[in-house]
């Protein structure tokens, strides 16, 4: 599909969203397509999604000798909590921090990212995030399941422009640490929203969702794309899945 027809089609989908969102769609070497109906400054809601940043941090801090991912992690030292995952659950109370991070990218597992946000340390991660990677206005100010009040700042959030930069990150990473990223997310378990008009999952493409009351977000990439979408203030979360799998057709398919 060319790209003006592409634009036009993706632009008719993004038409019937019925709240926040920020779009954007890159093939190798091609020029990007963003729409969004909100300004630069516009702080969306990531849930789930946060969870690839600080992914990376762990890359970064491990890199530099502050992290060994063969430590052992212990569930128990944090909050029980549920929603996505099921480490609440398991017998095992304990295993590497490598295991944990399996458990926050393919299940998205809320207690196991606990974990990997006290090991490494909410302000340290935000650190990380603006003096490594350069994002600007991405803001880790509570862990999964915490109430949120974002007068205060306790809220996760990123803007439109450091959602690009989570790429450039992952393109700064060795190789190696590049391909522990894939693997890990490759087990994503979650195909509901650019996938699931899919007979299966594509090969080849690595991706993060999330969700929270008003929010839907996929974020993701392969070895020839990047694409995201992410939704706020949304009010109707099964319309706005199905706009997803349109989308995914038409990007994924091209």
């Amino acid at each position: 599909m060319q790209n003006e027809t592409l634009s036009a089609a993706i632009r008719t989908q993004l038409d019937q969203l019925d709240g926040a969102y920020t779009f954007y769609y890159r093939e190798r070497d091609g020029e990007p397509i963003r729409f969004s109906n909100r300004g630069p400054d516009f702080r969306f809601r990531t849930a789930s999604i946060i969870k690839v940043p600080i992914a990376l941090s762990w890359f970064v801090l491990e890199r530099g000798g502050a992290l060994d991912r063969r430590e052992i992690a212990e569930l128990d030292r944090e909050a029980r909590v549920e929603g996505a995952g099921f480490a609440c659950a398991l017998t095992v109370r304990s295993f590497p921090y490598a295991d944990a991070l399996l458990h926050m990218l393919a299940t998205s597992d809320n207690l196991c990212t606990n974990v990997v946000i006290e090991k490494i340390g909410m302000e340290r991660l935000n650190q990380v995030w603006r003096e490594a990677f350069g994002l600007t206005d991405t803001r880790l100010g509570r862990k999964m399941m915490q109430p949120a009040d974002r007068g205060s700042g306790r809220d996760n959030w990123t803007i439109s422009a450091d959602l690009e930069k989570w790429y450039d990150a992952i393109d700064a990473l060795p190789e190696d640490d590049r391909n522990e990223l894939r693997r890990l997310m490759c087990y994503c378990q979650d195909d509901n929203l650019f996938f699931r008009d899919f007979e299966t999952d594509p090969d080849g493409f690595y991706h993060k969702t999330g969700g929270l009351p008003g929010v839907v977000n996929d974020w993701g990439f392969s070895d020839g794309k990047r694409f995201f979408l992410i939704t706020n203030e949304v009010r109707s979360k099964s319309e706005t899945r199905r706009i997803f799998g349109i989308l995914g057709k038409n990007l994924l398919e091209n």
